[in-house]
């Protein structure tokens, strides 16, 4: 029985930012909590629908529920911890999300439903801020490989005609888009973009290929129990 995967890298890495060095394009922002920097770690959540593509395969899933995380604030570290109620186990990258169904079946049976999970967890995430031409800022999160963890991405597993259980991989380096929102509330939105490769790079998937990889999200707020957050810089 052979396995294919598939990944569509990159998971709503919404929850999580830091204030680190960027390239030289880009200036250097940072979390705030109730409009002031912090120490340590925060938990963040965000609730609604990812869309994990790979073109390649013709596959596409869709994942809802509440992504709950937490981030070192200077380290630019993600830990994902929970989804639906599923938690991840870094080491083994065991947890799955609960709620997942197929948008195009691509190579895939339509029944039963995939099996999603990140993979490679934690994740190295970077705050950019793209200098403005319009007056306003954009700022991107961008998730990368942590140390030697491997890059960052999810699986989604499914059966497939002939084959059996199938598996196709998708990884790489991507990111959201953010934007602070003044209120009343004040929020903080995030969003995976659609074809648009500066926020939201496409990656690899092993079965459809180069830039065949793709999240989507619309933009969904990310909070914390810690108190309102924003972006500053």
């Amino acid at each position: 029985m052979r396995k294919i995967s598939i990944v569509g890298a990159a998971i709503l890495a919404v929850f999580a930012f830091s204030a680190i060095a960027a390239a030289s394009a880009f200036a250097e922002p940072e979390l705030l909590v109730n409009a002031k920097t912090f120490a340590g770690s925060v938990p963040v959540v965000t609730t609604g629908t990812l869309l994990l593509e790979d073109s390649g395969a013709g596959t596409a899933v869709e994942c809802k529920g509440s992504f709950v995380g937490e981030t070192e604030s200077k380290l630019g570290l993600l830990t994902l911890v929970e989804a639906e109620g599923v938690n991840f186990t870094e080491t083994v990258n065991v947890g799955k999300f609960a709620t997942c169904k197929f948008e195009k079946v691509g190579l895939c049976d339509a029944t039963p439903a995939p099996e999603v999970k990140p993979i490679n967890l934690p994740w190295h995430i970077e705050l950019l801020l793209e200098e403005p031409t319009t007056g306003t800022n954009l700022y991107i999160l961008m998730i990368l490989e942590w140390e030697t963890k491997g890059e960052p991405g999810w699986e989604v597993m499914c059966t497939a005609p002939i084959v059996g259980l199938t598996t196709d991989t998708c990884k790489g380096e991507t990111g959201a888009d953010l934007t602070n929102v003044t209120g009343p509330p004040e929020e903080l939105l995030g969003a995976f973009l659609e074809n648009e490769e500066l926020a939201t790079p496409s990656v690899t998937c092993s079965v459809g290929g180069a830039k065949t990889g793709l999240v989507v999200s619309v933009a969904t707020p990310i909070t914390s129990t810690s108190g309102a957050l924003n972006v500053s810089g």
